[in-house]
């Protein structure tokens, strides 16, 4: 997308885009697809727009562009925020937040949940917006992922810059979205944030759905059960509301209510934490770390590596999948009789049948031993939060360093994730035979999605407690 600069943000921009040209001369001229391979997860046209300079992309994808060509991150930081400083507007971040917003609101939803309602999602969130600062006076920037933006990457940028002093996630609950590799993965991303961050960062579930049909389908289902915990607001009658209407604006104000009370319990709960580390006496020498402590530490450490392979092993998994089904896809299109289109049908499960047992079995072991790692980040942060530990502490930050490689070795595992679900799914209904693999697939799919967003969470809660620190 074109760029529209004023004069100011223009210099910036320019001595963002040098550098880039530089730094990736010094690193051969490597292709736009090479480097998108080797980083992961992000396209070679993002890689080549970024490059030619006709956009600005999110700090995350820029730093990484940056240090696969040998570049210094905090240079390019610098250099990118200066970018976003002068007040100026860029086409790639949509709705830009006003100054002095004092929440920041990210909304996560299916595509055709609000297309299927004629907008009614865009538009009630627009209504929320509007009522809590009618009824609060506090200003409310509202970031929706309505032009294809990855809004991941969006709440994240604006979440480092510091822009507001609270975050809310709406989370609209549905059918859709539970099936969604990328709504899952967004909703871990950000839970995961919360838990590896310690600012104040809400999620407030919306069950935009009756709980009835979402239990038909996931009644069960680990994510499902996770939002039911945080006692979702029931929005389902409000696919019927007509807009403005009273039915709409006291669903509205339901939802404001329930902001206004999880950030009072939130500030009400930090406010305890400040006080409690006021009381302390000056000077006082933290207690060193337990040796239970220590010893779950290097127990979880120990096993980062069995944690790794796993992802290792479905990210080759997901290619042997992908060159079977390329194998037999395009036969499939051309096959010109049913008869021929279901051997080539059976075909395909044959091959598949297998390698989604042990797809399902990599995806099993991986998520057992997440369990163990949340467990030990919560135990760190705490510790960290409450004086008894240091970042720079060895173990601690020996223990940070084994979650960064870990959450780059699964964005390398899962760099073929993206858009795989959907055309897995285009092959389905061909055959019985066919479909038994692929519903194993596909639910090891959903599965990895959420853990590559509790990953990415979980690096970069802790990138920015470490930015935090080092302040």
């Amino acid at each position: 997308m074109p760029i529209d600069f004023d004069e100011s943000r223009a210099r910036a921009v320019d001595e963002l885009r040098a550098a880039l040209r530089a730094a990736h001369v010094r690193a051969g001229e490597p292709s736009s697809r090479s480097i998108a391979q080797h980083i992961g997860g992000i396209s070679h046209t993002t890689v080549n727009q970024a490059l030619r300079g006709t956009t600005i992309p999110s700090w995350p994808i820029l730093s990484k562009i940056a240090v696969q060509l040998g570049g210094d991150e905090d240079e390019f930081r610098e250099l990118w925020a200066a970018t976003r400083d002068s007040g100026s507007r860029a086409d790639d971040l949509p709705n830009p937040a006003p100054s002095g917003s004092d929440i920041s609101v990210f909304v996560s939803y299916h595509r055709v949940d609000d297309e299927a309602t004629f907008s009614r999602i865009s538009k009630f969130v627009g209504t929320v917006r509007s009522l809590y600062e009618s009824m609060t006076g506090e200003q409310v920037q509202v970031f929706m992922d309505v032009e294809s933006i990855d809004a991941g990457e969006v709440w994240l940028d604006r979440i480092r810059l510091g822009i507001s002093s609270s975050s809310v996630l709406l989370a609209f609950i549905s059918p859709a979205y539970l099936r969604s590799a990328y709504c899952i993965e967004e909703y871990r991303e950000f839970s995961s944030f919360v838990s590896a961050n310690t600012s104040t960062r809400l999620i407030v579930p919306l069950m935009f759905a009756e709980k009835a049909r979402i239990n038909k389908y996931f009644e069960g289902n680990t994510n499902w059960g996770e939002m039911q915990k945080l006692q979702p607001v029931d929005l389902s009658g409000l696919r019927y509301e007509e807009p403005g209407s009273p039915g709409w604006l006291k669903n509205a104000q339901r939802v404001v209510d329930r902001i206004e009370d999880v950030l009072a319990y939130m500030n009400t709960s930090t406010t305890q934490i400040e006080q409690r580390g006021d009381s302390r006496v000056e000077g006082l020498v933290p207690e060193p770390p337990s040796t239970h402590f220590l010893e779950a530490l290097a127990q979880v450490e120990a096993s980062s590596s069995e944690t790794v392979d796993h992802l290792d092993g479905f990210g080759k998994l997901l290619e042997r999948i992908g060159a079977e089904a390329q194998k037999v896809t395009p036969m499939m299109q051309r096959a010109s009789t049913a008869k021929r289109l279901l051997q080539l049908a059976r075909q395909l499960a044959r091959a598949l049948t297998p390698i989604s047992s042990e797809l399902a079995g990599e995806s099993a072991a991986i998520a057992e031993g997440m369990k163990d790692w949340d467990a030990a980040i919560t135990a760190v942060l705490e510790r960290v939060s409450n004086g008894s530990s240091q970042l720079d502490d060895v173990d601690v930050s020996t223990f940070l360093v084994t979650i960064g490689e870990m959450a780059r070795s699964g964005e390398e595992s899962f760099a073929s994730l993206d858009g795989f679900l959907s055309s897995l799914t285009s092959a389905k209904g061909f055959a019985r035979e066919l479909d038994v693999p692929i519903k194993v697939i596909e639910d090891a799919v959903r599965q990895m999605a959420g853990i590559r967003g509790t990953l990415n969470g979980w690096s970069r809660g802790l990138d920015l407690l470490r930015l935090r620190h080092d302040a």
